[in-house]
C-alpha cells in the first residue's frame, strides 16, 4: 500500500503528458490535412461555380450556332449540354456541403425543367432562334435564379474555408 501511493503520484502525471502529446500531434495531423485539403477544396468550388455560370441558357445558347435547328434540336442539345455539364463536375460533390449539392442539384433541375416548358410554350412554326430568345427572356425574367442562388452559396462556403 505504501508503494502504490508513490507509483501513483508518478504514472499519473505521465499518463496525462503522454495523451497530451498525442492529441497535439493529431491536431497537427488535422490542420497539415487541411492545409494540403484546401487548394483541391478551392478548385472543386471553382468548378462548381463554372458549371452553374456555363448552365445558364443565356450563356448556353451563345455557344452554338442555333440558326438552322429546330426547336426541339435546340431543345435537345440544351438538354445534353446541362446533362453533360453535370456529370462532369459529379465529382466535385465529396468537396462540398450537402446543403450546397442540394442547391446545385436543384439548379440543374430547374433549369433542365424551364428548358422543358418553354419547349412547349413553341408553335410548330417557330425555329430554334425564336425558342432561344423565349427561353433566355423566361430566364431573365426571374429576380433571383436558382443558378444565382447556388453560386451565391458556394461563395459563402469559399469564405468560410479562407
Amino acid at each position: 500500500m505504501l508503494y502504490i501511493l508513490p507509483l501513483l503520484i508518478g504514472v499519473i502525471p505521465l499518463f496525462v503528458i503522454i495523451i497530451l502529446m498525442m492529441r497535439r500531434q493529431n491536431n497537427e495531423r488535422m490542420m497539415d490535412l487541411r492545409r494540403e485539403a484546401l487548394p483541391t477544396r478551392l478548385a472543386a468550388y471553382e468548378r462548381l461555380t463554372l458549371l452553374m455560370e456555363r448552365t445558364k441558357p443565356d450563356v448556353m445558347v451563345l455557344r452554338f450556332d442555333l440558326s438552322n435547328l429546330s426547336v426541339v434540336q435546340v431543345q435537345q442539345l440544351l438538354l445534353t449540354t446541362v446533362r453533360e455539364e453535370f456529370e462532369h463536375n459529379m465529382a466535385q460533390q465529396i468537396y462540398v456541403s450537402l446543403e450546397l449539392w442540394g442547391m446545385i442539384g436543384t439548379a440543374r433541375e430547374s433549369i433542365v425543367k424551364l428548358i422543358n416548358t418553354t419547349a412547349l410554350q413553341c408553335n410548330n412554326g417557330q425555329s430554334g432562334m425564336d425558342y432561344a430568345t423565349l427561353l433566355v427572356a423566361t430566364f431573365m425574367s426571374v429576380q433571383e435564379t436558382p443558378n444565382d442562388v447556388a453560386i451565391d452559396h458556394l461563395k459563402a462556403e469559399v469564405n468560410s474555408l479562407i
